[in-house]
């Protein structure tokens, strides 16, 4: 029998039933777990859980999300002007095993609305040259993350 996630556990206590291909307002899932409610990385105090957030809205930021197979997903680290740093989200990101923190990749759908992909773990990251949102290259950091079933 597969465990609850801890998400899920706090945000069925707010009347929320997370599941994978879910929709949700995100407004609401920091209502209940809290974390900040913009950006692509949140970090809730009350969960040990990493939420990120991925969608057309990060393209225009120079962020290059994608799917390379069923279960791999290519996520960009957050910054948005000038080398990205290994610090605060992506920090989080890449120790979320060691930190015992869940990590939950939710894509946005729609202003406001998200859909729930599932509970994914970090594989590994790679350092790239891409654009930053003044169009300026920069290295850049890419976590390789897999769909936990």
């Amino acid at each position: 029998m597969k465990r609850a996630s801890s998400l899920a556990t706090s945000m069925h206590s707010c009347g929320i039933d997370l599941a994978p291909g879910g929709r949700y307002r995100r407004r609401l899932i920091h209502d209940c777990v809290g974390g900040q409610q913009f950006g692509g990385i949140s970090t809730p105090k009350s969960v040990p859980s990493i939420l990120i957030f991925t969608g057309p809205p990060g393209e225009e930021f120079g962020y290059k999300d994608r799917w390379i197979d069923h279960a791999t997903f290519l996520y960009t680290g957050e910054g948005q002007v000038g080398d990205m740093e290994l610090v605060r989200g992506n920090r989080a990101i890449c120790d979320h095993k060691e930190n015992r923190k869940e990590l939950h990749l939710f894509e946005i759908e729609s202003k406001g609305y998200v859909q729930y992909i599932g509970e994914m773990e970090r594989v590994d990251h790679e350092w790239w040259v891409g654009p930053d949102v003044e169009g300026k290259d920069r290295r850049a950091i890419r976590f390789r993350l897999r769909l936990l079933e």
